[in-house]
C-alpha cells in the first residue's frame, strides 16, 4: 500500500477526504489543521509519503509544494481534486511517482473526471519510464527519458538492445543500430547507441561476509571494486544478505543505509538447506556452522528463484557473491 497524504481546507474537502480514506490500497495520512500549519505538513509529506492528494485549488497546491520539488526521480506523486469531486488532476511525477495512476484510480472510485496532460498518455505513445517501473527496473539516467519520449512523439522509432530474452516488443522500438536507443542491461557502462538510455533490471541479491569490526570504507570500496570489475551496476541490487550473526555488523549496516538497500539475514540452518553447488570452507563451517555464507545468502536472498552470477570473491577481509533472478524483458 502506498502512503498517501491528504490535505484539505474546506468542510466539503473534509467530506471528500473521508471518502478517500475508505478506499482500498491507500495508507492515508490525513492533515489536521489544529496540529500544524499546512506548509509544515506538506514538507513532511514530501519526504515521508509516496503520494500527496490536495483537495483544493491547483494554485494552492503549487504554492505549497514549490519549495520542495527536487526531481522526477525522487518527488512523490502530487494530485489535486476540487472539493466538489468533479475533477482530479495529475500535477507532479505523473509517471515515475505514479500521479497518473493515482489520478485514474481516484477517477474510477469517486466518479471524478481525470485530467492527465502527460504527452505520451495523451497521444497513446509508449512511455519508457512507466514500462521500466512495472518491469521492476531502474532508469539509469532520468533526464534522458525525454530523449526517448520526444523521438516517439515525433514518430521516430527508437533502438532497443537487451541482455535478456524479450517478448512483446512494441513496434516503435526496433532491435537495430541507430543514433538513439534503450539498453536493458546490468552493465550501465555499455552504450550501444551514441545516445543511450540505460534500463537496469532490479534483480540482484548480494551475499556478503566480512571480518568482525571491519572498517566501513574497506568494506564499501571492496564491494564497489568487485561490481566495477564485473561491469555490474549497484543499482541492480534489490537486497544484501548474510548470516544472522552479522545482523549488527556496522560496516554492512552503513553500506546498506548509504545505498538504500535492504539487509537480510538468515540462520545457519536455513543457509545449509539452500540447493546448489557452493564454494566450501572448513574454517567458515567451524566458525558459523555452514561451509559457505556469501553464495548461499545471495541465492536465499532471492528465495532461491535465481542462480549465482558471481561466485565467491574474497579480498580485504570481505567475501562477496551475487545471485541473479531468472528474468525476462516483457512488454
Amino acid at each position: 500500500m502506498k502512503k498517501t497524504a491528504v490535505i484539505w481546507f474546506t468542510s466539503a474537502g473534509a467530506e471528500l477526504a473521508e471518502r478517500v480514506g475508505h478506499l482500498p490500497e491507500l495508507d492515508i495520512l490525513e492533515y489536521r489543521r489544529e496540529a500544524k500549519p499546512a506548509k509544515d505538513f506538506v514538507r513532511e509529506a514530501f519526504s515521508q509519503c509516496d503520494q500527496i492528494l490536495f483537495i483544493s485549488a491547483v494554485g494552492i497546491a503549487v504554492r505549497l509544494i514549490a519549495p520542495y520539488i527536487r526531481s522526477k526521480a525522487v518527488d512523490p506523486a502530487v494530485v489535486v481534486m476540487d472539493d466538489a469531486g468533479r475533477y482530479v488532476v495529475s500535477l507532479l511525477s505523473g509517471h515515475l511517482g505514479g500521479a497518473n495512476e493515482l489520478t485514474r484510480y481516484l477517477s474510477a472510485h469517486l466518479g471524478a473526471q481525470a485530467i492527465i496532460t502527460t504527452s505520451t498518455d495523451v497521444h497513446g505513445v509508449f512511455a519508457v519510464d512507466v514500462w521500466s517501473q512495472k518491469a521492476g527496473c531502474v532508469i539509469g539516467e532520468v533526464p534522458r527519458i525525454k530523449w526517448i519520449s520526444s523521438a516517439l512523439l515525433e514518430g521516430t522509432s527508437v533502438g532497443f538492445v537487451s541482455d535478456y530474452p524479450v517478448s512483446g516488443l512494441p513496434e516503435c522500438l526496433r532491435e537495430s543500430d541507430g543514433e538513439l536507443g534503450i539498453c536493458v542491461s546490468l552493465d550501465e557502462w555499455k552504450s550501444p547507441f551514441p545516445r543511450t538510455l540505460h534500463i537496469i533490471p532490479h534483480i540482484l541479491s548480494v551475499g556478503v561476509g566480512c571480518r568482525k569490526q571491519l572498517d566501513s570504507a574497506v568494506f564499501e570500496n571492496t564491494v564497489l571494486e568487485i561490481f566495477r570489475g564485473h561491469r555490474i551496476s549497484l543499482r541492480g541490487v534489490k537486497s544484501i544478505a548474510s548470516i544472522d550473526i552479522k545482523r549488527e555488523e556496522p560496516c554492512i549496516q552503513r553500506f546498506c543505509q548509504k545505498y538504500g538497500i535492504p539487509f537480510l539475514t538468515f540462520r545457519a540452518e536455513d543457509l545449509s538447506q539452500v540447493a546448489g553447488e557452493f564454494t566450501p570452507s572448513d574454517f567458515v563451517k567451524k566458525t558459523v556452522g555452514v561451509e559457505n555464507v556469501c553464495e548461499r545468502s545471495a541465492v536465499l536472498g532471492l528465495a532461491e528463484k535465481g542462480s549465482l552470477l558471481i561466485k565467491k570473491q574474497a579480498r580485504n577481509g570481505v567475501t562477496v557473491a551475487v545471485a541473479c533472478e531468472n528474468w525476462r524483458c516483457v512488454f
